[in-house]
């Protein structure tokens, strides 16, 4: 019945978080907010966010216990009624996870914000499933390795970023993973 109450409460009957069952508003706000729209219907196993009855699936971040800093409260809807599931402060800054999803319910994009900033690792999906580009993050500056992959799932191109800007080597491959390019940042930039 838990299980239950927190894919209730993650896909925005605010009933569900209130009661207690699920993650409501972050304790500081003194006029809360619904959390997302109101009584979403929900068929498990329909829209690939909830697994069908007797599946062994995983729940969805937010739809597990205290999915969001103790600092911010669940924000936005999933499909299929939204498109988009964050965690927030009560000033609106982005903090901790979000995803975002595609007019077919598809992730299109992941990743952690830490005061209102990207940090950590975002990933990026093409329509069909494949990574399209896996960035590191810190407070809102590319900062470390970068991977960009082409629709077929080859990798594309590989580098790396220091405050927001190429360093160093990168490579890139063709469609077919043969290599045809490589460089240093700076001395020669990707094309």
């Amino acid at each position: 019945m838990q299980r239950l109450a927190a894919i209730a409460c993650a896909l925005g009957t605010l009933a569900a978080c209130q009661s207690g069952k699920g993650k409501s508003e972050p304790k500081s706000d003194p006029d809360p907010k619904p959390v997302a729209e109101p009584a979403v219907t929900a068929t498990p196993g329909a829209n690939g966010l909830l697994p069908a009855p007797g599946a062994d699936m995983p729940l969805p971040w937010f739809a597990q216990p205290n999915p969001c800093p103790d600092d911010a409260g669940l924000v936005g809807t999933p499909p299929p009624r939204g498109n988009e599931v964050w965690c927030a402060r009560p000033d609106g800054a982005k903090h901790g996870r979000a995803t975002k999803y595609g007019k077919l319910g598809n992730v299109v994009a992941e990743g952690e914000h830490r005061d209102g900033h990207k940090h950590g690792t975002f990933t990026t999906y093409h329509q069909n499933g494949h990574k399209a580009t896996q960035v590191e993050f810190v407070d809102g500056l590319e900062n470390g390795p970068v991977t960009m992959w082409h629709r077929n799932g080859q990798k594309a191109l590989e580098g790396t970023f220091e405050q927001g800007k190429g360093s160093g080597p990168w490579t890139k491959w063709d469609e077919e993973g043969n290599l045809v390019g490589q460089g240093t940042y700076g001395d020669s930039d990707p094309p």
